[in-house]
């Protein structure tokens, strides 16, 4: 059985490989908490988030799937800011999305991409070959947004 080395794209940028070899890389599946979405959010609100983890799931091999009985789950919650942990932190896990100033499409999406483990883009390893961090603008104080991640970057380019 061929199993390509690289993830390749499409057009839209969306996975090929994890639907044409799924063989050979296994769709991930992330159990979510949806009701504590519907307890907090008015409709709109419901389909905006659920519009951002279908993104998920047509252009990348996660697959955001309604918690049954899973341990180990991401619960969306109207909280005081837009927040994650970074990765799997086992049993339930919190994602804040504030009805004021997050919920909008590319922050639920930010804010999911935490959730499963990705570090911001100006922190990856390979990020000195792109980009120069011009270090007398960066205040001491938020000097850990900046330090680079041990990150496994799976051959994508650098988004500038």
């Amino acid at each position: 059985m061929y199993c390509p080395k690289r993830i390749q794209t499409d057009a839209d940028g969306g996975r090929l490989d994890c639907i044409k070899h799924q063989k050979c890389f296994k769709m991930l599946e992330q159990p979510m908490f949806v009701e504590e979405i519907i307890k907090w959010t008015p409709y709109y609100d419901k389909q905006k988030i659920e519009n951002a983890m279908s993104t998920f799931n047509r252009k990348t091999c996660v697959r955001f799937v309604r918690r049954t009985r899973q341990s180990d789950y991401i619960s969306i919650e109207n909280k005081d800011g837009c927040y994650s942990y970074l990765g799997r932190i086992g049993g339930k896990q919190e994602l804040s999305l504030s009805r004021r100033g997050c919920v909008y499409h590319g922050i639920i999406q930010h804010e999911l991409n935490h959730a499963l483990g990705f570090y911001h883009e100006h922190t990856r390893s390979d990020r000195d070959q792109y980009v120069r961090i011009n270090w007398k603008y960066i205040s001491p104080y938020t000097i850990y947004n900046f330090e680079k991640q041990d990150t496994n970057n799976q051959n994508t380019p650098y988004t500038i």
